[in-house]
């Protein structure tokens, strides 16, 4: 059966052995194409064990939980710690990406001076909600809309990863209508992109699991063009197993069955 897409595991560089023996029997059985590792600081001793699993990684770099924020002067000393660490993650095991956000309570011309003195091709951004998390201690992401995404392409050699929770939650935010506001980021022709369901009146994106929130998947489907690489970033409820990935890889599929049919 034709793929409309090419799918990503997201996986955490601190996962348990059950989730990389899982990861291998379902890229085996095809699945999913690539896996997309977030880099907890301090595990690199955790890297032998990703490389012997043999398959495509795209690297997602630490974000405000584990003190990374592009868009703050004051952390670039530790933003560049943490960078070169995700280097070495991206570096072993052959990372076509390296994902970042832009930051969070700062200026998008900082993101862009920091990711410019990085000078890594790899380099992903990936845009996010507007209304911050109450633990991240600040009022606003960076990175929320169309122009700031625009001005780091403009100004660097960094790419985008288009998370489409993240622009809904931005959408509301701004009172403005979601489906154009995505279809503004789609214009910036993402490199890659993530997907999950969510509530399309919320300003917060949960990554909820297919059929768990209010999304219309087939109309938000069709907005991707066609062989995107696209990172399923969907909660799991098991630490054994990736029952849940499954089960979304199959709703995804049936969805995407049906827009081929179309065709």
């Amino acid at each position: 059966m034709k793929k409309l897409f090419k799918y990503g595991l997201k996986l955490w560089s601190i996962n348990t052995e059950s989730y990389r023996k899982e990861a291998i029997r379902l890229y085996k059985e095809g699945l999913f194409d690539f896996i997309e590792l977030y880099t907890v600081p301090g595990s690199l001793d955790t890297l032998s064990e990703w490389k012997k699993l043999d398959m495509p990684f795209i690297i997602h770099g630490p974000h405000y939980a584990h003190g990374m924020n592009f868009a703050n002067k004051n952390n670039f000393e530790k933003n560049m710690k943490l960078y070169e660490e995700t280097k070495t993650f991206a570096d072993s095991l052959n990372a076509e990406h390296i994902i970042f956000h832009p930051g969070t309570g700062g200026f998008i011309r900082e993101t862009a001076s920091q990711v410019n003195q990085i000078d890594d091709e790899r380099i992903l951004i990936e845009n996010k909600p507007y209304k911050a998390l109450p633990v991240m201690k600040v009022d606003f992401c960076t990175g929320s809309t169309p122009e700031e995404i625009r001005h780091l392409q403009r100004r660097t050699k960094a790419g985008f990863c288009l998370d489409i929770g993240h622009a809904i939650a931005a959408a509301n935010s701004f009172k403005m209508d979601f489906m154009k506001y995505t279809e503004k980021f789609i214009e910036l022709t993402p490199q890659m992109y993530h997907l999950s369901d969510t509530d399309i009146e919320a300003e917060t994106d949960y990554h909820y699991n297919f059929g768990k929130g209010n999304m219309d998947l087939e109309k938000i489907i069709r907005l991707i063009p066609e062989n995107s690489s696209v990172t399923i970033e969907t909660k799991k409820a098991s630490s054994e197993n990736l029952d849940d990935f499954i089960e979304d890889i199959e709703v995804l599929t049936d969805t995407s069955s049906k827009i081929l049919a179309k065709k």
